[in-house]
């Protein structure tokens, strides 16, 4: 969890399946992993900042595949990051692009030297706890902005998906 806080934009997500890679007892990178009935979604495939990738990302890639036996892994990456939608990290490992997915928003906070991205539903809650209702319907900007939260936009993602040969 603190690695991909420290080392991946998008932080730490909640997954099935972490895989780490070690070099002298350090972890320098991380695959996270998730199953959603017969399908796989790669949420993270995070090198450490300071570290060229080299062949770890194929190499934890191929320990998943390997060990989880999946036939479909689905994953996205931003299109603020990438710069080539035909020739990245993800197509390198044998992912096809699928599509364009269109901007979203997530929250930032400024409260308490707080500098971090929430997801929707964490503001939900956070939100709703402050306000004192169990509501599911995501709180107006104003109400947002009101416990310091204030959205940002994305510019979309690409979706990838690979498949079994």
């Amino acid at each position: 969890e603190n690695f991909l806080k420290n080392n991946d934009l998008n932080g730490y997500t909640k997954s099935t399946i972490n895989i780490g890679a070690f070099f002298n007892n350090e972890i320098i990178a991380v695959l996270s992993a998730s199953k959603n009935k017969e399908n796989w979604y790669l949420n993270r495939l995070c090198i450490k900042i300071d570290i060229t990738d080299n062949g770890i990302s194929h190499l934890l890639f191929e320990y998943f595949v390997n060990h989880f036996n999946p036939t479909t892994i689905f994953s996205f990456l931003d299109r603020r990051w990438v710069t080539d939608k035909e020739d990245n990290c993800y197509t390198k490992l044998g992912f096809v692009y699928n599509k364009t997915t269109p901007p979203n928003f997530v929250f930032v906070s400024v409260n308490d030297h707080c500098k971090r991205r929430f997801s929707k539903n964490e503001i939900k809650k956070n939100v709703n706890r402050n306000e004192g209702t169990d509501s599911n319907i995501l709180p107006k900007k104003e109400l947002c902005e009101k416990y310091g939260y204030y959205r940002i936009w994305d510019c979309g993602t690409y979706e990838y998906i690979w498949n079994k040969s």
